[in-house]
């Protein structure tokens, strides 16, 4: 995702395991055969998830199991920024580089690196160039 640009921003909502919801911002990144959607918040509790859809510039689906094209990701602040990886989940989206637009919901299962520890993530975000 190195030469990536930023097509839209939007909102993000989510929860960690069964704690609060959490509330921050998400950007949409158009790499060119794929599209990345970075999400993050400013509090303690919070941290960062990022969403990864392979292979194309536009993405429609429904509980889509996590997979090579479609990646999860957690990165939670208080864990100095490792990365949880999506081991199962499902995903429905909307999303297109093109039209600068993304509707997401998702639910996943992360495991922190080198661990068995595991949380479960659930939300959903847009993203769009027209706010």
């Amino acid at each position: 995702m190195e030469n990536a640009n930023k097509a839209a921003s939007g909102q993000v909502s989510y929860t960690v395991g069964t704690g609060t919801v959490i509330y921050g911002v998400s950007d949409m990144y158009d790499g060119g055969d794929s599209i990345v959607i970075v999400t993050g918040n400013t509090g303690s509790e919070g941290g960062s998830i990022q969403l990864f859809f392979n292979g194309g510039k536009e993405f429609w689906l429904r509980n889509s199991p996590l997979s090579g094209t479609l990646i999860a990701e957690y990165i939670p602040q208080w864990d100095n920024g490792r990365k949880w990886l999506g081991i199962s989940g499902t995903v429905e989206a909307v999303v297109s580089a093109e039209r600068k637009l993304a509707i997401v919901a998702f639910t996943f299962m992360a495991r922190r690196n080198q661990s068995s520890e595991t949380v479960e993530i659930t939300g959903r975000l847009y993203c769009n160039a027209f706010a």
